[in-house]
């Protein structure tokens, strides 16, 4: 090849060929560039501000500002088990309740903004225990189920007491005179056994029923029974000495005598 013929193939070559001039840190334009757009870029300003904001929407920081509420620790009673609802309000694990304000009533786990959690002793559970059986949010005075010495005695529903076996209602009850299932505001006594007023067969009509008691055994029927404090039943060969309420059932006040 002439000297003419070798020059013009170098500047062919030369400029077909790209550059393989390196960077300062040794790469390649193309790969330097490939490696700048792979690395995470570092957050900008306007990045982090764009971040869900949850001030207010955790346990220990419960009441978002945007709600017009200041945050208030739920845990501060010991509730670690407590949550934060809706950055609202606290809601309390078992074992915990509201230490103030509830919009389901006293004593309970779903608290208003603003109101944390404590262990549920620490308010004595006033009207829920036998010894303090009433809740105030049923519009009752507590009462003391154990006062007559009833100490196995329950409080049902923070409403009226339940007696234990030997006990019954010092009072009105709510299946009868003479129950272990008291009104409200009833504590329990020991029962006195057979010859209760109103509740026996030789005394039959509950003075709390508005009966004055009688015996359906006067007329001979030493086998006739006393119907929920309140009437005679009489035993066979014997009939109601008046008016009936259905075949050997009496109305109240009527007793048993032979059957002629």
């Amino acid at each position: 090849m002439n000297t003419a013929e070798e020059d013009l193939s170098y500047e062919t070559h030369t400029a077909e060929s790209p550059s393989q001039d390196s960077n300062s840190d040794g790469t390649l334009p193309e790969q330097a560039g490939t490696q700048t757009n792979s690395r995470s870029a570092a957050p900008t300003e306007k990045d982090v501000d764009a971040q869900p904001d949850v001030s207010g929407n955790q346990a220990d920081s419960c009441g978002d500002p945007n709600q017009g509420l200041e945050p208030t620790d739920c845990t501060a009673g010991g509730d670690n088990a407590s949550v934060c609802v809706y950055g609202h309000h606290c809601m309390c694990s078992e074992g915990y309740i509201c230490d103030g304000a509830s919009p389901l009533g006293e004593n309970s786990h779903k608290c208003e903004p603003g109101v944390g959690c404590i262990a549920a002793t620490e308010l004595g559970n006033v009207g829920t225990e036998p010894d303090s059986c009433g809740d105030p949010n049923q519009g009752l005075e507590p009462t003391d189920c154990t006062a007559g010495g009833d100490t196995g005695s329950g409080c049902v529903y923070g409403n009226h007491c339940l007696c234990s076996e030997g006990y019954i209602c010092d009072g009105e009850s709510l299946l009868g005179e003479n129950n272990y299932e008291c009104e409200p505001g009833v504590g329990c006594i020991p029962d006195p056994g057979p010859g209760i007023v109103g509740a026996e067969a030789d005394s039959c009509g509950a003075p709390s029923q508005g009966l004055e008691p009688i015996d359906c055994t006067a007329g001979g029927d030493m086998d006739a029974v006393c119907v929920f404090s309140n009437h005679c039943m009489c035993s066979e060969g014997y009939i109601c000495d008046g008016p009936d309420l259905a075949g050997p059932e009496c109305e109240p006040g009527v007793g048993c005598v032979a059957a002629e």
